[in-house]
C-alpha cells in the first residue's frame, strides 16, 4: 500500500514538471512567421493626383464574425492596405492567433499587425514575435513615415517601453510629410503610463516640426484628442458592430473617417 502511494505521488510530481505538448499556450504554431516584414505600402504619386486610402481596425478579440465582415467592408471600400492596432486575442494563446490569422491571410490587401496588451500575455509575446516579427518597426513610404510602436507597459515588465526607438524614428522623419504612428494604447492612459512616460511621449511628438497622426485602439470606442498643436490622436473602435476607421491622403491633406460597415463619416478635418 505504501509503495502504491509513493509511486502515485512520484508520478504526479514528474508529470507536473513536464512541458504540455500541443497545449493552446505553447508556441508550436504552423504559421510561417515574420508576417509584418512582408508588408508594403503601394507607391503613390500624390503630386500627380493619386489618393492613398487605408483602413485601421482594432480589438477583435474572439469576435471572428464581425472581424470577417469588417475585413470585407474595407475591401469593398477599396482600401489599399490596412493596419490592425492590437488585441487579436483574449489570452495570447496559440489557437487564438491561428484563428485570427486564418481570416487575415485571406484579405486581398496587405495588413500590418501591432501587438495589443492581451496579445502579449501568457506565451503571446513569443508567439507574436514568431508569427509577426519585432514589436516595433518604422517604414518610409511615399505618403510619409509610418511608425508601429508597441506601447503595452505592464506586459513587458520588468523591461521599459522602447522610447529610444520612438524618439529616433520621429527625429528621422521628414517634417514636410505626414507622420503616422500606430499603437495599441492611449498615450495618455494614466493606468498604464507614469507621468514621466506621458511627458516623454508628448515631448517627443511636439518637438517634431511636422504633422503627426496617432491611431490606437484598446478602449473599444471612437474618440479624438490632441497633443499640442501638431498631433491628432484617433482612438479606433473595436470591430464589434463592424466598426473601423478609414484614412485618405492626397497632396493637400489627411482625411479621417469613422466607419460602420460601408458608411463612413468624415471626422477630420
Amino acid at each position: 500500500m505504501k509503495f502504491r502511494i509513493l509511486f502515485l505521488f512520484s508520478a504526479l510530481v514528474l508529470t507536473s514538471c513536464l512541458e504540455f505538448k500541443n497545449s493552446v499556450f505553447d508556441t508550436n504554431t504552423s504559421i510561417q512567421g515574420q508576417w509584418n516584414s512582408k508588408f508594403s505600402v503601394p507607391s503613390y504619386n500624390l503630386a500627380g493626383g493619386d489618393i492613398a486610402r487605408f483602413g485601421i481596425f482594432s480589438d477583435s478579440h474572439q469576435n471572428y464574425s464581425d472581424l470577417s465582415k469588417t475585413l470585407r467592408h474595407m475591401d469593398q471600400m477599396q482600401v489599399d492596405f490596412a493596419v490592425f492596432t492590437g488585441d487579436a486575442t483574449d489570452f495570447g494563446s496559440r489557437d487564438e492567433f491561428e484563428i485570427f490569422h486564418a481570416f487575415l491571410k485571406d484579405a486581398p490587401y496587405p495588413t500590418y499587425i501591432v501587438p495589443g496588451n492581451h496579445d502579449l500575455t501568457t506565451t503571446g509575446r513569443a508567439l507574436f514575435k514568431k508569427i509577426y516579427g519585432p514589436e516595433n518597426r518604422e517604414i518610409n513610404t511615399s505618403i510619409g513615415k509610418m511608425i508601429f510602436f508597441s506601447n503595452n507597459p505592464l506586459e513587458v515588465l520588468p523591461e521599459r517601453l522602447n522610447y529610444d526607438f520612438l524618439s529616433n524614428a520621429v527625429t528621422s522623419a521628414n517634417p514636410a510629410e505626414p507622420l503616422f504612428i500606430f499603437q495599441h494604447q492611449d498615450p495618455q492612459n494614466q493606468l498604464g503610463f507614469t507621468t514621466a512616460d506621458r511627458m516623454l511621449y508628448d515631448s517627443t511628438l511636439t518637438s517634431f516640426a511636422g504633422s503627426v497622426y496617432v491611431f490606437h485602439g484598446h478602449l473599444h470606442s471612437f474618440n479624438k484628442t490632441q497633443i499640442g498643436a501638431n498631433t491628432e490622436v484617433f482612438q479606433v473602435s473595436r470591430v464589434e458592430k463592424e466598426r473601423w476607421t478609414m484614412v485618405e491622403v492626397d497632396s493637400s491633406e489627411v482625411r479621417v473617417f469613422q466607419c460602420q460597415r460601408k458608411n463612413c463619416l468624415k471626422v477630420f478635418p
